[in-house]
């Protein structure tokens, strides 16, 4: 009998933490539009979000990937408002309709990564439908859009970081590339030490861009400025101690002994071997 509640026990966890990893959508109201964030795919972390103004949808940052695609789809359908933009800043998705938005740059990154064509050895039949992306609007640095009365700025990202700008939307919230969570920094963030040194690049930027609230798209959720500068903090401390530190192994050591129980330790010895190339 214990061992049969134990198993039951067991199957509940399982079905839960798959639903947490199918993902999760959440609201929050801002000054004239409501920001919805899926967070999915647990992996990687992935966020999309969605811009809900008085008549219509914007979509950023959209999924790459079934199911997360069509749970985002589905979501989007029972909202009961068209979608007039569906952008792409970071990582490019699959088309959720209206006009689709590339960032001064992206196209040709795209092309230079070979990007499509790794993805569909990456993923196949599973990926979404990328093929309009060909015909997307490219918005240039500087500018601003406007659908449904909210302002989407298009400001210049610092340069070599892999994003072509920084999007600031309805003047609130700020886009970030980079989680600004307690955890260590990912290998895929710190491909080099300019990487470094340019998310901080970015970070700030944001912070003096009048935004008062943060969403990533790779993270969890929506944070406040406090966040983004405790992260800053946190990557200039990296930066002192790879200046510091004479070897890859010595690095991790005393990131370990600077950041005693961060989570991400594991993630620790691929930055070292990226920022000691």
């Amino acid at each position: 009998m214990k061992k049969t509640i134990l198993t039951l026990m067991a199957v509940l966890v399982a079905i839960f933490v798959n639903a947490q990893v199918d993902g999760k959508f959440t609201t929050h109201p801002m000054k004239g539009y409501t920001l919805h964030i899926y967070n999915h795919d647990g992996k990687a972390g992935d966020q999309s979000f969605i811009v809900e103004g008085p008549t219509s949808l914007v979509a950023i940052e959209v999924p790459l990937t079934k199911p997360y695609g069509e749970a985002f789809k589905s979501y989007i359908d029972k909202l009961g408002k068209p979608v007039v933009a569906t952008i792409t800043d970071y990582d490019i998705g699959g088309d959720f309709g209206g006009e689709l938005v590339l960032v001064e740059g992206m196209k040709e990154l795209m092309q230079r990564m070979n990007m499509i064509d790794r993805y569909k050895q990456n993923y196949g039949d599973k990926m979404m439908d990328l093929s309009k992306w060909d015909n997307a609007t490219v918005v240039n640095f500087g500018s601003t859009k406007v659908w449904d009365g909210i302002s989407y700025r298009f400001d210049k990202g610092p340069a070599g970081f892999f994003q072509a700008s920084t999007l600031v939307i309805g003047n609130q919230v700020g886009v970030l590339h980079a989680d600004p969570s307690a955890n260590h920094i990912s290998a895929r963030e710190a491909q080099n030490v300019e990487a470094i040194a340019q998310a901080i690049a970015n970070d700030e930027g944001l912070l003096k861009s009048g935004a008062k609230y943060f969403v990533s798209d790779h993270g969890n959720g929506l944070v406040s400025k406090s966040a983004v500068k405790s992260h800053i903090k946190y990557l200039k401390k990296v930066q002192a101690i790879r200046a510091k530190a004479p070897t890859a192994d010595a690095f991790v050591a005393a990131m370990k002994k600077a950041f005693p129980g961060r989570g991400g330790e594991e993630s620790l010895a691929q930055v070292a071997e990226n920022l000691y190339k």
